[in-house]
């Protein structure tokens, strides 16, 4: 596992890239704030958001609702995030936020590329605020 005093951390990154991914943008996700600037996706993080993103369009390509393609989304890249080495209880604290994020974001009427916006900024917050992971700005 990473030394997580001086690498990036995989699971902002691999939060941050997922829904970039879905976006199907070729543009960064906006930081939060200007002192919020994060890292760039390491290759663990790329790889979650591939399986995310694979998923994803997958789900809505064989017609579930927005919110069942991104359970869909979560469930593949979590078993990637596993398998790269990153916790489980770590990944799922993101995950959880971003989920939360993004449906509350369609029940209010958001389009599915707004909600996973939300879902995006969501997931990388939650990981900042754990005492398990770190701040990504300050590393």
């Amino acid at each position: 596992m990473a030394d997580t005093d001086t690498d990036p951390d995989p699971i902002g990154d691999a939060t941050s890239a997922a829904f970039d991914a879905a976006l199907d943008s070729d543009e960064a996700t906006p930081p939060l704030s200007p002192e919020d600037d994060a890292p760039p996706p390491t290759p663990q993080g790329n790889s979650i958001s591939q399986a995310f993103d694979a998923a994803y369009d997958d789900a809505i390509a064989n017609g579930t609702t927005p919110q069942e393609a991104f359970q869909a989304g979560a469930d593949a890249a979590g078993e990637v995030a596993v398998a790269v080495g990153i916790p489980a209880e770590d990944f799922e604290l993101g995950m959880t936020a971003a989920q939360e994020a993004f449906n509350a974001a369609i029940a209010n009427g958001a389009t599915p590329e707004d909600a996973l916006q939300a879902a995006g900024n969501a997931g990388s917050q939650a990981t900042r605020k754990t005492n398990s992971t770190p701040d990504l700005n300050t590393i």
